[in-house]
C-alpha cells in the first residue's frame, strides 16, 4: 500500500517542524505503508531524512504561488497519484483542489477561519488571500474522508461552520523536540529579582497583526518597577505589510530601563538557548491553532504570560497567567505581577513542565501514520 504527500503548500513554520518529526520519528518497522511519496519544495525536501520506504519529489516551481499549486494539485498530481500507484493522499497543508483517491487533510491554519478586524491585513491582497483560503479549505474538509485535528479548541471551530461526520475526525497534537528541555539551576529565572537585575522577557513569533507585538512593546514600555531593567528579546520574521510600522514602534519606546532586541529570524534548532536565557516567556497571539512556540516553552520550564483567547488555555492549562491580547494595560499588568511574585513564577514554571510532557513527536507520528493506513483500508469513504 503506497502512501501520497502532498506537501506543495508547506514552505515555511510549524508545517515544516511537523513533517520534518513525523518523518524523524517515522518507524520504519511498525509502519506499513510499502511506500511513500512525498512532494514538495526543496527547503523542506532536505530537512526530511533519508528512508528506503521516502521517495521525495521536487516541485518547487510549482510552490511558488496559489496559482501555480492550484495547477499543480488540480490537473497534476491526480496523474502523479495513479503513476505511483499512491492507495491515499495525504495533504498537510490542507487544501484538497480535485479529488482522485482517499483523503485525509491535516488543519493546521485557522487564520483563514478566525477573520475579523484585529486579525487581518486591512484591505489587501493579504486578506483577500485569507479569504480565498477560507473557501478552498471548507470545500477540501468536505472532500475529505479524514481530517487530523491539532486541538478540541480547531475541532469545535470547523464543525461550527461546517457539517462533518465525527468519524472523519481526529486529534493528534504536536509534539516538542527534546532540544527544548530545562537546562539550567532552578533559582536562575525564578529566584527574587533584585534591583539591580536586568529581567528578560522573550517572544518568540512572526511579526503579524494577530501576534500584537505593538501591543506588547507599549505593555513593556508602561512597566515601571524599582528601577528595574527589563530587556524585550524579540525572534520572528517581519510580514512585509508591517515592516515599516513595527520597526518605528520599535525606535520609538527604547528608553534607558527598556531595551527592545530584535532579533529577526532565528533557526528553530537554535531558539531553545534563547529560552534558557530568558526570565519570562511571552506569548502574545490571538489566531492559533496549537503553537508549537507555547509547547517549547512550556518545556524550557519558563514561566509564562499567555494571551487568553484561541487554544491556549487548553493547552497551558494553569500552568501560565493569562491576558487580554488586545489590551496593553492587561498584559503590563500580568507580566507585573509575574516579576513581582517569585512563588506564582515557581509554581506555574513546574506545571507548565509537567503539561508539556503529554506533547510527543514520536507519539504524534505512530498516530498519523496508523490513522492514515486505517483511512487507506477503510471499505468505505469514512472511518
Amino acid at each position: 500500500m503506497n502512501l501520497g504527500v502532498d506537501a506543495s503548500n508547506i514552505i515555511t513554520g510549524g508545517g515544516i517542524v511537523h513533517l520534518k518529526e513525523i518523518f524523524e520519528n517515522f518507524s520504519y518497522l511498525k509502519n506499513r505503508f510499502d511506500r511513500i511519496i512525498l512532494w514538495g519544495n526543496p527547503q523542506l525536501l532536505k530537512k526530511i531524512r533519508k528512508n528506503k520506504k521516502i521517495k521525495k519529489i521536487n516541485i518547487e516551481y510549482f510552490s511558488n504561488n496559489l496559482i501555480k499549486r492550484f495547477y499543480w494539485n488540480f490537473f497534476l498530481l491526480p496523474k502523479e497519484l495513479k503513476s505511483k500507484n499512491c492507495d491515499l493522499l495525504f495533504s498537510p497543508g490542507g487544501l484538497i483542489f480535485r479529488k482522485s483517491i482517499k483523503t485525509v487533510t491535516l488543519c493546521q491554519n485557522l487564520h483563514p477561519f478566525e477573520f475579523n478586524l484585529k486579525n487581518t491585513y486591512g484591505i489587501s491582497i493579504f486578506s483577500l488571500r485569507l479569504i480565498i483560503l477560507n473557501f478552498l479549505m471548507k470545500l477540501s474538509f468536505k472532500k475529505s474522508d479524514g481530517i487530523i485535528f491539532l486541538t478540541k479548541y480547531a475541532k469545535d471551530k470547523i464543525n461550527s461552520v461546517l457539517k462533518l461526520r465525527k468519524k472523519k475526525q481526529i486529534i493528534i497534537p504536536h509534539g516538542i523536540n527534546p532540544i527544548f528541555k530545562y537546562q539550567k539551576k532552578f533559582s536562575q529565572h525564578l529566584s527574587k529579582f533584585s534591583n539591580k537585575k536586568k529581567i528578560n522577557l522573550i517572544y518568540v513569533s512572526t511579526v503579524e497583526p494577530y501576534k500584537n507585538h505593538i501591543n506588547l512593546i507599549t505593555a513593556v514600555r508602561d512597566i515601571k518597577i524599582y528601577n528595574l531593567e527589563i530587556n524585550l528579546n524579540l525572534i520572528g520574521k517581519i510580514h512585509p505589510r508591517l515592516n515599516n510600522k513595527f520597526m518605528k514602534v520599535l525606535n520609538e519606546n527604547s528608553s534607558k530601563n527598556i531595551f527592545i532586541n530584535y532579533l529577526g529570524y532565528v533557526e528553530h534548532n537554535k531558539i531553545h538557548k534563547y529560552y534558557n536565557n530568558a526570565d519570562i516567556g511571552v506569548f502574545a497571539s490571538s489566531c492559533e491553532n496549537m503553537p508549537c512556540i507555547l509547547i517549547e516553552m512550556m518545556k524550557s520550564k519558563l514561566p509564562i504570560a499567555c494571551s487568553k483567547i484561541g487554544p491556549m488555555k487548553e493547552i497551558l492549562k494553569d500552568g501560565g497567567l493569562y491576558f487580554d491580547p488586545y489590551n496593553s494595560k492587561s498584559i503590563s499588568s500580568c507580566i507585573k505581577k509575574l516579576i513581582l511574585n517569585e512563588k506564582l513564577r515557581s509554581n506555574i514554571s513546574v506545571k507548565a513542565e509537567k503539561y508539556s510532557k503529554k506533547f510527543s513527536w514520536n507519539t504524534c507520528s505512530i498516530n498519523t501514520f496508523n490513522y492514515l493506513y486505517k483511512i487507506a483500508k477503510s471499505n468505505e469513504n469514512i472511518l
